[in-house]
């Protein structure tokens, strides 16, 4: 599973200035991955493309981070109704 939190997201909006890839964290800050840069869109490692305006939404929502699931940007957040609380998962100042 592919993970950003608006601190990628927003690495990958500045590196669009003059650069046809950036290097950033795709999996919790585990390692790092080369992505390639178009002119309105990111390929991923495993293929997968996301617009820029879906990377801008990441950017401008600091509070949750999203999964990235056939081209396609997830909030990734949850209900447990046995519990009866929500969850999500985020990015901290120990992880971006």
């Amino acid at each position: 599973m592919l993970c950003l939190s608006s601190n990628q997201a927003q690495q990958i909006l500045d590196s669009l200035r003059g650069n046809n890839e950036a290097v950033i964290f795709l999996d919790l800050g585990l390692t790092s991955d080369s992505i390639e840069l178009q002119r309105n869109s990111a390929v991923f490692p495993d293929g997968q493309k996301l617009k820029i305006e879906q990377i801008m939404t990441i950017a401008e929502d600091p509070g949750i981070a999203y999964s990235i699931n056939n081209n396609q940007i997830e909030r990734l957040m949850w209900f447990d109704d046995q519990t009866n609380k929500f969850y999500k998962l985020r990015g901290t100042e120990t992880w971006p």
